[in-house]
């Protein structure tokens, strides 16, 4: 696949990448040191009955920091929900962010920040509109499955129910999170179909990065590992759910295609 043409190319990731079984411990410690005290933490309802959430909150309560709950996301978040979040983020004077979830609960929080930092509705800065010329918030990212990689890509999909489409919006560094935290071991309760659609979406991403226009030396390589061990993990993460080897590798593998979208 030939890249020497003369469409100028860049890639920039300003998001800091921490990861181990159990690096959820680390939550308090990596928020305190982006200087947030009263994070607000964007989740949604599985998460809490899951008992995911109450874990997040031991450690940034043992780091001495306020978090505020927003755990009103739900799949495919729409308008009207991150502008709810933006409003509800500066009523409670909050001032930084922290997403536990999958991809919705990550979107809804760039979202929040995007909406908490310019003002209006998240529907002005869809892809082509109203730019978004600010970093958001402080924003750590946990992702609880290995799919969508929106941890560290520089993009959110928000729903507009009226058109009844999906839009895009960032394609910046200025919405992308901070940190992304990433436990493997917050997957292994996943159902086996969850598990199997989520690690099909890492593995497509991998596979339209490696193949699409914009590509280049570093969203080739990465994309590459990612089907690579997608390959070689999905599978055995599908049947074998307590696997943290497997569950290991398909977080990575989600990361590593969420790293190979650049900004394109």
């Amino acid at each position: 696949m030939a890249v020497l043409d003369s469409v100028l190319k860049a890639y920039q990731s300003p998001t800091r990448m921490v990861h181990a079984i159990g690096a959820l411990s680390a939550l308090g410690q990596e928020s305190a040191a982006l200087n947030i005290k009263r994070p607000l933490l964007v989740t949604d309802q599985g998460i809490v009955k899951a008992g995911l959430l109450d874990e997040a909150l031991k450690p940034l309560r043992a780091a001495g920091l306020e978090p505020v709950v927003y755990d009103q996301v739900r799949a495919n978040p729409g308008i009207q929900l991150v502008d709810a979040g933006a409003a509800y983020y500066k009523k409670e004077r909050c001032d930084g962010l922290i997403a536990i979830g999958g991809g919705s609960s990550i979107d809804s929080a760039k979202g929040i920040g995007v909406v908490a930092v310019h003002g209006g509705s998240i529907v002005q800065y869809e892809w082509g509109k109203d730019p978004i010329h600010s970093r958001i918030p402080p924003l750590v990212a946990v992702p609880t499955t290995a799919g969508t990689g929106s941890e560290v890509t520089l993009w959110a999909v928000i729903t507009d129910p009226d058109r009844k489409i999906k839009f895009n919006v960032g394609g910046t560094p200025n919405i992308a999170s901070w940190v992304a935290l990433i436990d493997p071991q917050l997957s292994v309760n996943l159902p086996a179909g969850v598990t199997a659609g989520t690690g099909m979406d890492a593995l497509t991403h991998a596979i339209e990065c490696y193949t699409m226009a914009y590509h280049q030396p570093f969203t080739d390589a990465v994309a590459i590992h990612a089907m690579e061990y997608s390959g070689r993990w999905l599978r055995v993460a599908y049947a074998q759910g307590h696997n943290l080897e497997a569950r290991y590798h398909m977080s990575m593998a989600a990361m590593l295609a969420g790293l190979s979208y650049g900004t394109d």
